[in-house]
């Protein structure tokens, strides 16, 4: 290398190379930039590429060499300062690199491409002809054909490319004419050496192949009358399609492109016939049916035959399915299910006589049958009222709707559970709509399957979990099931349930859920939307094999991306955590807050609770009859004076005014029961008259003052979303909503006949009601709390007690995330030690089980690998989770080490090994947690009742405190999902 900027030339002693760039010098000795000179050197010495430099060498440079390259460059620059160089000075910074910006990014790759479009198409061009000197490939004869398919440069003479080709379905090309044309090559009959060399009734017949490219050979084959024609193409890795007629046959790689595109594109069969009718174009297209003959069992026989080779169930069957999660508890810890109906996949009616089973069974859907006579039981049993308001607009739980059925239609949709790692778990068809008994019916089916972990406690997410808890507790035979199970709202639904549900059943607010957002179903749906115009014209049978396998495939995706799903969630509840304890402690430093406890915050979170469950008025505002009878007499001779002093022409007016009269006349009479009426100018009315206008008062500061905070929260919010995105569209609607209803208060409030003359303000100016800091609250002893030296403001204790539950939420999440940590380890290595028993005990006497002992050597490689992986990321993620493999794998038992690991301790107490003989028994993944303690809700109040959770409405409400959107504040330490990926059905 040459010297850097400013480097003395004596200290450095290059290499030798022929061409040297050197940077000439200033007056004072310092390189000039960007001015450069080339000088030939020695030319016998090294020429490497790797020894030249930007600055050149002086070895075997004389003076004068040095000189004369000086004199070139222009200016007279002496050769004794050249040499010596810069002694002394400062040295210049080098210059940052610029950063290039995404754009300029692509105007280069553009521009790039834009520069060798030409050469590549005239070297594409120039590949297409076959000069007179290209010789074969297998001898030296001159060339006449090519074969694109066996590599590249790869020719062939006449006798060589037919030697080659009989084995495959290759299509060679000669060069004729000009250019290079397709040729058919004529394959000798495909047969099976291990059989049919001794076989007498050997038959040979010509079996039209389609390859992956959609080219139709003629391949002839030879078949026998010992085995089904279809079992013999099988040899030949050809799908029939059909297995006892072998006109035609599709190839493995073809057949495997298809399932791919398929499961993962989603594809359909016609679409994928068209395209490779269109592939091969260029060549006979000899079978005219393709899509009928892949509709009929041959595409849906040739997926479940892939699924079985996938998880080898039928020589493994203890073998652990694709569609049970690694991560989720097995035997103690926290499960996380979230529950949703999708009804965009819906199945037509079909005629009659179509009675095939489904081909994987009762795998991920439940028997149909059985969901139908639970759902016909359950609908008998009892009356529950149709009177209920729903808390929300979701179509989940609405009685008029679950009873819709169209005449056309046989299943309405898919009711299902994942779990919160993406991971599918149990599914079942509607009749009809969605209601409660579906979800009761999938409660009790995930109840069963932890039956046998009692350590195991079950958290559901489900969008009208509200309303399911209230329908729970009114049934009497189904009641039971709260005390297994915590219900909540997941993050996105949450948004459209009033205030109550939001701090009841939001996910941010109740202990044991971690960052778990609920819309797992809501993504699988996105994906599984895609599968609704092919399954809808399908039988029972087809439909549930085609959904089966779609959700086994989304499952497999889930649970290969389980470890870095799980560290990346790791990393950002990490971050999580900082930034809300980082806002919690400069909250508590803050003026006004330094004597604010946890405790006390933690006191607050409870109280706000309470005051939503408990929906009785409290004494401050509810009217004493005393007050009623003094409101109602205030008017009457409100309404009274109007009409005696009124002289306009509208006897409409007056006549109404005569009503009012008359009816406060009546409603006085009985509550007087003949006692005297106060008169106008009665000291005691007046006073008592005085205290009324005084509590209304105060009961319209405090509703300013609690819409002034949720408008705060709101623009708080909004500031957390770029202008444009969905979210911020919908708070910058409710800010206005919140806006108007605070001018509608504000002007309700300076338009009361007569204030208190001392204690509340006459007069509220909006730009006062706009500011949650403004003096005007000191009046609200109510909305206050003394702690310490002063009072603490509403929309303080509200930023207090969202950071507590973020704080709370985030340290949940970690917890959760190491458990599911040690979970995966242990399941891979349960499963390791699975595979290694089957394989040591597994016979090899025939070819058949030597070839399911390899599948099982590879299965086991496929596993062992993943652990390995797994046991690098977890490790490096925190120095969670160590996993230790031990030689004894190779000889079929496994070793497996679960540990917490301290970042600053060298002690191993927390390490825990069992080693067996023929293999190991796995450490449990935590403690047994205490359930009674982990399972208590927040709240043991029984009186909730159904039409308590109306539906939000905007206008005057003397208990209305909170708007719909409160929660987002509470609710948004993770980012919302975005209009792509949530679905609302």
């Amino acid at each position: 290398m040459g010297p850097r900027r400013g480097e003395s030339l004596q200290k450095w002693k290059p290499k030798s190379i022929p061409i040297a760039q050197i940077r000439t010098l200033n007056s004072k000795g310092k390189l000039v930039k960007g001015r450069k000179i080339t000088i030939p050197m020695n030319r016998g010495a090294s020429t490497s590429r790797s020894s030249q430099s930007t600055f050149g060498t002086l070895t075997d440079w004389s003076h004068d060499q040095i000189a004369a390259a000086l004199e070139s460059v222009g200016p007279s620059i002496n050769v004794d300062d050249f040499i010596a160089g810069r002694k002394t000075g400062r040295k210049k910074k080098r210059r940052k690199k610029k950063k290039v910006s995404y754009r300029e990014k692509r105007q280069r790759t553009l521009q790039s491409w834009e520069e060798h479009r030409h050469n590549i198409l005239q070297t594409y061009i120039a590949g297409e002809v076959l000069t007179d000197d290209t010789s074969c490939s297998k001898c030296n004869t001159t060339a006449t054909h090519r074969c694109r398919e066996c590599g590249v440069d790869m020719y062939y003479c006449t006798h060589h490319v037919q030697e080659v080709h009989q084995q495959c379905l290759h299509v060679p090309e000669v060069w004729q004419d000009g250019f290079y044309q397709p040729v058919a090559i004529e394959r000798t009959p495909w047969t099976r050496t291990d059989h049919f060399e001794m076989c007498d009734t050997q038959k040979c017949k010509v079996v039209l192949v389609v390859d992956l490219y959609g080219r139709h050979h003629k391949v002839p084959v030879i078949f026998c009358s010992h085995e089904e024609p279809g079992v013999t193409l099988i040899h030949h890795r050809l799908w029939p399609s059909t297995i006892s007629r072998t006109e035609v046959a599709f190839e493995f790689a073809l057949m495997d492109w298809m399932e791919t595109m398929y499961l993962e594109c989603h594809v359909s069969c016609r679409s994928l016939s068209q395209a490779l009718k269109l592939m091969g174009n260029n060549l006979p297209q000899h079978v005219k049916n393709v899509h009928e003959l892949l509709t009929k069992e041959t595409f849906g026989e040739f997926r479940y035959f892939k699924q079985q080779l996938r998880d080898l169930k039928f020589v493994c069957p203890n073998v652990d399915e694709e569609n049970m999660c690694p991560a989720c508890p097995k035997d103690h810890g926290t499960k996380v299910m979230s529950l949703d109906a999708i009804f965009g996949l819906k199945r037509w009616k079909k005629a009659k006589g179509v009675t095939n089973t489904p081909k994987h069974g009762t795998r991920v859907f439940e028997d149909q049958q059985v969901v139908d006579n639970y759902m016909t039981v359950y609908k008998t049993k009892g009356k529950i009222t149709n009177t209920l308001q729903e808390c929300n607009s979701f179509q989940a739980g609405d009685k008029t709707r679950a009873k819709i059925k169209n005449a056309k239609v046989d299943e309405t949709g898919v009711f299902g559970s994942v779990c919160r790692h993406e991971v599918p778990w149990r599914f079942f068809s509607l009749r009809q709509g969605e209601s409660y008994g579906n979800a009761v019916f999938m409660i009790e089916l995930l109840l069963n399957d932890i039956e046998s972990s009692p350590g195991c406690n079950l958290l559901i997410m489900y969008d009208i979990a509200c309303l399911l808890t209230t329908h729970l507790k009114k049934s009497n035979d189904k009641k039971e099931l709260l005390d297994k199970i915590r219900m909540a709202v997941p993050a996105f639904h949450i948004y459209g349930h009033k205030p109550s549900c939001q701090v009841e059943y939001s996910p941010r607010r109740m202990e044991g859920f971690g960052l778990s957002d609920g819309e797992q179903t809501e993504r699988l749906w996105a994906f599984l939307r895609n599968f609704a115009k092919c399954t809808r014209e399908m039988c029972p049978a087809n439909r549930i094999d085609t959904l089966t396998e779609a959700l086994l495939h989304y499952s497999r995706n889930s649970i290969n991306q389980i470890g870095e799903v799980l560290v990346q969630r790791f990393v950002r509840a990490n971050q999580t955590k900082t930034v809300a304890e980082k806002e919690l402690a400069e909250a508590l430093t803050s003026k006004g807050t330094q004597f604010i406890t946890k405790a006390q915050i933690h006191q607050w979170a409870t109280n706000e609770k309470e005051s939503f469950t408990k929906r009785k008025p409290t004494d401050s505002t509810k009217l004493t009859k005393e007050e009623k009878y003094v409101e109602l007499l205030s008017k009457f001779y409100s309404y009274r004076q109007e009409l005696v002093n009124y002289t306009g022409d509208d006897a409409d007016h007056a006549q109404y005014l005569d009503q009012q009269v008359k009816k406060l006349q009546t409603d006085l009479g009985k509550l007087e029961k003949d006692q005297p009426r106060w008169a106008p100018s009665n000291p005691e009315y007046k006073a008592k008259l005085q205290q009324l206008m005084e509590k209304q008062q105060m009961q319209l500061l405090n509703r300013v003052h609690g819409l002034s905070c949720e408008r705060w929260f709101l623009l708080k919010l909004k500031s957390r979303y770029a202008d444009g995105q969905t979210m911020a569209q919908r708070i910058c609607r409710q800010i206005t909503s919140q806006t108007n209803r605070l001018k509608q208060s504000v002007i309700q409030y300076n338009n009361l006949p007569f204030k208190s003359a001392t204690k509340l303000p006459s007069k509220i100016q909006l730009q006062d009601a706009y500011n949650v800091e403004s003096s005007l609250w000191n009046h609200l002893q109510e909305e206050q709390r003394m702690v310490g030296n002063g009072f603490i403001p509403t929309y303080i204790k509200r930023t207090l007690v969202d950071l507590h539950h973020r704080v709370g939420r985030c340290e949940e999440e970690l917890e959760l995330i190491r458990d599911e940590m040690r979970n995966t380890l242990n399941f891979y290595g349960t499963k390791l030690q699975t595979l290694s028993a089957n394989i040591n005990q597994h016979p090899t006497q025939t070819q058949y089980d030597i070839g399911v002992r390899g599948l099982l050597q590879r299965k086991k490689q496929a596993v062992q690998e993943k652990l390995a992986d797994l046991q690098v990321i977890f490790k490096e993620c925190a120095g969670v989770v160590v996993v230790t493999l031990s030689p004894v794998l190779e000889s079929g038992g496994v070793e497996v080490e679960s540990r917490m690991e301290e970042p600053d301790s060298d002690t191993t107490s927390g390490e825990a090994t069992i080693q067996e003989s023929e293999g190991v028994e796995l450490v449990s993944p935590m403690e047994a947690p205490d359930s009674d303690e982990e399972l208590e809700t927040s709240s043991d109040s029984d009186n909730v009742d159904e039409e308590e959770c109306d539906e939000m409405v905007d206008g005057d409400d003397d208990h209305d405190q909170f708007d719909e959107l409160y929660a987002l504040v509470v609710n948004s330490y993770e980012e919302p999902l975005s209009s792509a990926e949530s679905d609302v059905d």
